[in-house]
């Protein structure tokens, strides 16, 4: 797909991706459908755990290769991060975000995103 023009979406649909992340990689937004166009506004990291620090690592896939935003990045006990630093991330077709924690119900992921149609 080429860049989108954004003065000509269709529509703009919004949204928000949530997680209780685990160890295994899950999908937070999973393959972008062909003629759209995601913009993730954050992404927000919990860890509601009572007594320990916790981790999270956020993998971009892009024409089927992984790349890390963040790699086991820590959260400390009842703190929320977000790894996009307040910066957007935009997402093409076939693109997709994945989370992994260092376990299971101790990161809860809420991601806000718009879907263009383009």
């Amino acid at each position: 797909m080429a860049a989108p023009n954004l003065l000509a979406l269709a529509t703009v649909y919004i949204d928000t991706a949530v997680l209780a992340a685990t160890a295994t990689e899950t999908d937070l937004i999973a393959a972008v459908a062909t003629g759209k166009a995601v913009s993730v506004e954050a992404i927000y990291c919990a860890n509601i755990h009572a007594t320990d620090s916790g981790w999270v690592t956020v993998i971009l896939t892009k024409t089927a290769v992984n790349r890390t935003i963040t790699y086991q990045q820590r959260i400390q006990v009842k703190t929320t991060i977000n790894p996009l630093l307040g910066r957007p991330l935009y997402l093409a077709e076939g693109d997709s975000l994945r989370i992994t924690a260092n376990a299971a119900s101790n990161v809860y992921v809420t991601a806000p995103y718009s879907i263009m149609n383009v």
